[in-house]
């Protein structure tokens, strides 16, 4: 299990045009994140200290355990009319990103009979 740990952030500019960065520990390494100024506005400073370590979760492969950091805090669901068109959408921020990062698993390989 991959853990991550929030580190510090390089508030690049702090204008809407230029992405700040942050650096997360993921198990000894440092990754670097970018990330909007204004998702501080709109989800804290320690909702972004979440984003960030998910997302350095996800970019060393880590996808599973990204999901455990956000998973307390996901919720909500999406409704689809017969159509597929979304007609409802209470996600929380961290439960669209838990859906649009699956964890990818490797299918299951066929038993091979060595004496076939």
């Amino acid at each position: 299990m991959a853990t991550a740990t929030f580190v510090k952030t390089s508030l690049v500019g702090g204008s809407s045009s230029i992405p700040s960065q942050a650096i997360v520990d993921v198990d000894g390494a440092e990754v670097t994140i970018n990330f909007w100024i204004e998702l501080i506005d709109q989800w804290g400073k320690e909702g972004v200290k979440q984003y960030v370590c998910a997302e350095a979760l996800k970019n060393t492969g880590n996808v599973a355990d990204a999901h455990k950091v956000l998973e307390a805090d996901a919720t909500g669901t999406v409704k689809l009319d017969t159509d597929g068109k979304v007609t409802s959408d209470t996600r929380s921020w961290q439960k669209k990103w838990i859906d649009e990062n699956p964890v990818i698993t490797a299918p299951a390989q066929p038993e091979v009979d060595p004496l076939a």
